[in-house]
């Protein structure tokens, strides 16, 4: 995906560190959804329930920074940016 972002000139050297963490984060993402897809709880043997850790991850501002950047990648790619 990258060299054909570079080609295109939305992506230049400076931009790595910055599509690494965005490689991270959907990588991060992509994991919890995968692990709630049968509930976003886990029952106890004592019978309490408590939300999955991966409901967490997919609360977190990483989420929102994820989005912003598909966001931001699409503005560019129409021009607009």
């Amino acid at each position: 995906m990258a060299p054909g972002l570079y080609k295109l000139g939305l992506l230049t050297d400076l931009d790595r560190q910055a599509l690494a963490q965005y490689c991270a984060a959907v990588a991060r993402i992509e994991e919890a959804e995968k692990a709630l897809k049968d509930g976003q709880t886990y029952t106890t043997q004592g019978g309490r329930q408590f939300l999955k850790p991966e409901y967490r991850i997919l609360q977190m501002p990483l989420r929102k920074y994820v989005l912003t950047a598909h966001c931001l990648a699409w503005h560019r790619a129409a021009g607009c940016g």
